[in-house]
């Protein structure tokens, strides 16, 4: 026996299939936010498994997560501007 799966809940997750094909124009401003948030994640990453660096762990924390939602900000008025 196979299960069949209703049209009704597959519906919902269509838009978020669509939300891969989506493009957008990146300044090279916004682009080097991307990539501060990318480099802090890094080194957050590389500073936990170093000793003598855990004094700064919690900066780096702080920055990725700024970085991250800096660039998620941007990312949302882009699709908004673009709809």
């Amino acid at each position: 026996m196979s299960a069949i799966i209703s049209e009704s809940f597959i519906a919902p997750y269509f838009y978020f299939m669509n939300f891969l094909k989506t493009s957008t124009i990146w300044s090279n401003a916004e682009l080097g936010i991307i990539k501060a948030s990318v480099i802090c994640s890094g080194i957050t990453i590389g500073i936990y498994f170093h000793e003598y660096l855990q004094y700064y762990l919690p900066y780096f924390i702080i920055l990725s997560f700024g970085f991250g939602i800096w660039s998620g900000i941007l990312w949302l008025k882009k699709m908004k501007t673009k709809a």
